[in-house]
């Protein structure tokens, strides 16, 4: 069903970049070549004042998670997520009275819309998307999608900076991940925060 919804939408799946087609961001991670550059920019900016701030601890940092990855890669980490997704809906598809029916399809559907794209279609296999990462006062913050953790990202220096300087160099947060940044040329997808958008909440987590 996510892959129709995104053809329905003019959508095409990508396998994969080839390397000619990439360019290297921070971090040793890579994105579509045209875009790299870009995010380079924003990084360089980012970091200069990361590095001015006035109450930096010893060993904070910040940094890139991952850049480009193939269909092949996704299509790894998408069964590596559906358990969690197909518990966390059980509750719910349940009730329909149909565990696995229409009903329930489009509950888990939802729940997985915007968390895990389908293999081919990520914002990272297009090459247009970052997972960030920072150290702050000594506590990682990096990819992790538990509800607090979030949380907690948007506590950090870098996620409120990223909140009121990215949208300006055409980067957006993937609403239900506040590590994921993605460019887009013409303004945010729907599956992103428009850039002057402050309140921005988090999933909240699944019993």
């Amino acid at each position: 069903m996510q892959i129709k919804v995104r053809e329905g939408h003019g959508r095409k799946a990508v396998e994969k970049l080839e390397d000619k087609d990439l360019g290297r961001i921070h971090d040793g991670q890579r994105m579509h070549k045209d875009i790299a550059p870009l995010f380079n920019k924003m990084w360089d900016v980012m970091e200069k004042e990361f590095k001015a701030r006035s109450h930096a601890s010893a060993g904070d940092s910040v940094g890139v998670a991952s850049g480009y990855r193939s269909a092949e890669h996704d299509r790894g980490a998408w069964y590596r997520a559906f358990p969690k997704y197909y518990r966390n809906t059980l509750k719910d598809r349940l009730a329909t009275g149909d565990e696995f029916g229409h009903k329930a399809l489009i509950i888990i559907f939802r729940h997985m819309k915007g968390r895990k794209a389908p293999p081919g279609f990520s914002g990272h296999t297009l090459g247009i998307a970052a997972d960030l990462t920072t150290r702050e006062n000594g506590k990682t913050w990096t990819v992790n999608s538990d509800y607090n953790h979030q949380l907690g990202w948007q506590n950090t220096w870098l996620y409120k900076w990223l909140v009121a300087n990215a949208w300006k160099h055409k980067f957006y947060q993937l609403k239900t991940e506040t590590w994921h940044w993605e460019y887009h040329k013409d303004g945010p997808s729907e599956q992103c925060w428009g850039g002057q958008v402050t309140h921005r909440p988090v999933p909240p987590p699944k019993s």
